[in-house]
């Protein structure tokens, strides 16, 4: 018995000075990115829009933290409906294209997308080749089955530190089967708090080419030729940078567990030993055990 009040004396004296580690915390926010780009195809402007919601999720944060502590965060997105694209005054939904191509690594296949393969078409036929709207339509219908439409993608969330603590690395590459493990480092002589902010950004390149067999087609062939020979094929574009409309913002309280000083220490040993002492003495009194044993 005198061993077993004396451990539970010292377990108490521990669990008072020292507090349990915080759980880690899930935090997750809607972030939509938007695109706006003149796309110059060769002496031409066609704008372009694109708008992409999604969900940015963020797993392992503690509450709080002590001084030279590290843990592992890990990032993680998904998308939500509402994806579209515009061109020119009019505007498609590529909800199904962006989901039924999502397992190709950063990379988006517009193709199936039919009307907005036509309408991207169209606009360069009448504006590098001149025709006129209706004969442009017409062509684009024909071309769509052997065109390409592509929006290659680098998607990546910078971490933003304030106060003495580091992470590693500083920008997290991730996609939407493929989440992103970060390590945040507490410094040795941080104190009160560590503020973590994490800054989606999302780069778009649009890709157009077409099959090889489209030079086979009588009336595509020599179209495509004539295209080729003004713009380049393929005809690529950087659609630029987006920066989410949301981060996610988080606080780590630091804190420091008191250390226990000579005097301290000395009135532990102290309590234990007269615990002993008293656990003893009752039992030499009471040779039964006693019922509140």
């Amino acid at each position: 018995m005198k061993w077993l009040t004396a451990l539970a004396a010292v377990l108490l004296t521990y669990l008072l000075i020292y507090p349990s580690p915080a759980l880690g915390r899930n935090m997750s926010e809607t972030v939509t990115f938007r695109w706006r780009e003149e796309v110059k195809v060769y002496d031409s402007i066609i704008p372009v829009e694109v708008s992409i919601p999604t969900t940015l999720n963020l797993e392992g944060l503690p509450e709080q933290a002590q001084p030279g502590e590290d843990f592992t965060v890990k990032l993680s997105t998904s998308l939500l409906k509402g994806a579209q694209i515009n061109v020119g005054e009019e505007s498609f939904n590529i909800d199904e294209a962006l989901a039924s191509s999502v397992k190709t690594v950063r990379s988006f296949d517009l193709s199936t997308v039919k009307p907005l393969v036509k309408k991207v078409l169209a606009d360069i036929i009448v504006a590098e080749l001149k025709l006129e709207e209706d004969k442009a339509k017409e062509l684009s219908s024909i071309l769509t089955e052997y065109t390409n439409l592509e929006l290659k993608s680098s998607l990546e969330v910078e971490v933003e530190v304030e106060g003495k603590a580091t992470a590693d690395p500083r920008s997290l590459k991730l996609w939407f089967d493929e989440p992103a493990k970060g390590k945040i480092n507490i410094g040795e002589t941080a104190e009160d708090k560590v503020t973590l902010t994490y800054i989606p950004h999302w780069g778009l390149f649009l890709t157009i080419d077409f099959a090889a067999s489209v030079y086979e087609n009588p009336t595509a062939g020599p179209l495509i030729s004539r295209l080729s020979s003004l713009i380049g094929l393929p005809f690529e574009r950087d659609l630029g940078k987006s920066r989410g409309d949301q981060s996610i913002v988080h606080t780590v309280v630091i804190y420091s567990p008191p250390k226990l000083t000579a005097t301290q220490i000395g009135m532990v040993i102290i309590l234990v030993a007269a615990a002993c002492i008293l656990t003893i003495a009752l039992i030499l009194k009471y040779p039964r055990k006693p019922k509140w044993l």
